[in-house]
């Protein structure tokens, strides 16, 4: 039984992973006889241990400035399975977004963004927070880093990780 996810990204990941098809095809088992109730409850235990940061930040190039198009190239991995994207924005952290969005195979809309500062100085730590939706759920990041690009990829991340987990959960039940 193949459970479709979302983007190729994913999708690869998924289709290595044992797991996910057996529990699919358990359930369908147990769903027959005698009809059990609580394997919503099953599976909303398990899933969010098994997709926890599903995806992981490795690293990122970026490179803009008032004479060429902000671009960036991120490396993600998940399960063993490393690959980069490439992204072009409005600034670096728009297009470190954009690339991010790909990797995820996922259509998330940023409506906040913030940039904190918790230390002074030229190496001043900041706390980022992202706050993305997708379809009707608001889903939000967090980071902290010297680097305001890197800690927004990773606030971004954080977002799009817990979105992740909510499109795999309602994809799998609605095939249970």
């Amino acid at each position: 039984m193949t459970v479709e996810v979302v983007g190729p990204f994913l999708c690869a990941v998924f289709a290595a992973e044992p797991f996910l098809g057996d529990l699919v095809q358990r359930s369908q088992q147990i769903l027959l006889d005698p009809p059990v109730p609580s394997l919503d409850l099953l599976w909303r235990a398990v899933m969010p241990a098994f997709v926890d940061e599903m995806v992981r930040f490795v690293s990122m190039k970026v490179a803009g400035g008032s004479t060429i198009d902000p671009q960036a190239s991120v490396k993600v991995e998940a399960r063993g399975l490393t690959l980069e994207f490439e992204g072009e924005g409005d600034g670096m952290v728009h297009a470190t977004f954009d690339a991010l969005k790909k990797a995820f195979g996922i259509d998330a809309k940023l409506v906040d963004y913030r940039v904190v500062p918790i230390t002074k100085g030229a190496d001043a730590m900041a706390e980022i927070n992202v706050v993305v939706r997708m379809g009707g759920e608001i889903y939000a990041g967090r980071s902290v880093s010297t680097d305001v690009v890197e800690g927004s990829a990773r606030a971004f991340v954080h977002a799009l990780n817990k979105a992740a987990r909510t499109v795999i959960s309602d994809t799998v039940m609605d095939t249970l």
